[in-house]
């Protein structure tokens, strides 16, 4: 259970970030990630006359920004059609065989160097931009957890306290993979196959099999957050898990689980704007 709940909270289910969506298809070489982009605009009926380069460019720049792949979704709307459809994934990479070992080298990349004695150039976007070693069975893994579904919650029903505490305290440790400790306390009941712990304002959803904390999903810490000095003397270069707080169109603020910080973001003010 507690690996489902890693997968669960560590993988970004229908997001392309599989590995077969992020490497190179046969034909594919020729194309930029900017050419990918407008032929996808234009099957969604997009006029692309006016998409300026620079607009593709940002597009290609984000979904790799922060040194972590993104998904970029495209909104649509007029009178009578609305949809949100996700860009598929623009930036592939080849995979080469060497020896034993795969490695990748991506097609789109910014200028890089290599050392002397053939080491990956620390800059290079195939060390930033690193795929998955295998498919996360996404169905299979959905099937799984409904197959499964009514014995887990029969489980926790039937199972005495103590048991069902430590593990619920074992799959929060499995999820935040040890690196952000949390006080084991009492879960408490609250419903069907759900369990809260309050002090942690942490919830488990067993036939999700998925971890909360408040009501949202747990999230890593965004890079906006993560690259300053502060964040890493305090906090270290660990990839965390963080809890929604609030958010609102000039302020993002959220909990670092495991410990007693808050993060808060503001966005760079305008300076010509003075609020007149």
């Amino acid at each position: 259970m507690g690996s489902l709940a890693f997968v669960r909270a560590r993988h970004g289910f229908g997001l392309g970030m599989l590995r077969s969506q992020l490497l190179e298809q046969e034909g594919e070489d020729s194309l930029s990630p900017e050419t990918r982009l407008v032929r996808f605009l234009q099957a969604q009926g997009i006029d692309t006359s006016k998409v300026s380069s620079e607009s593709l460019d940002r597009g290609r720049q984000f979904m790799v920004s922060g040194g972590r792949r993104r998904a970029l979704f495209l909104h649509i709307s007029s009178r009578q059609y609305h949809d949100t459809i996700r860009v598929p994934t623009l930036l592939r990479q080849k995979a080469t065989i060497t020896g034993a070992e795969t490695t990748t080298a991506t097609t789109a990349t910014t200028s890089t160097t290599a050392s002397a004695d053939g080491a990956a150039p620390a800059s290079s976007e195939a060390t930033t931009l690193r795929i998955p070693p295998a498919d996360v069975p996404e169905s299979r893994l959905f099937a799984l957890i409904q197959r499964h579904r009514r014995m887990f919650v029969s489980w926790f029903e039937v199972s005495e306290g103590g048991s069902r505490d430590r593990v619920l305290h074992g799959v929060v440790g499995t999820v935040l993979r040890g690196q952000q400790h949390v006080v084991p306390e009492p879960w408490a009941p609250k419903g069907d196959g759900r369990f809260e712990a309050p002090r942690a304002e942490l919830r488990f959803d067993v036939q999700g099999v998925e971890l909360f904390w408040r009501n949202d999903e747990l999230k890593p810490v965004p890079d906006s957050m993560t690259h300053f000095p502060d964040f890493e003397v305090i906090l270290g270069r660990e990839a965390l898990q963080c809890g929604l707080i609030s958010r609102s169109e000039h302020r993002h603020c959220v909990h670092i689980l495991g410990t007693e910080f808050d993060l808060v973001q503001w966005d760079e003010p305008n300076p010509s704007d003075q609020g007149v």
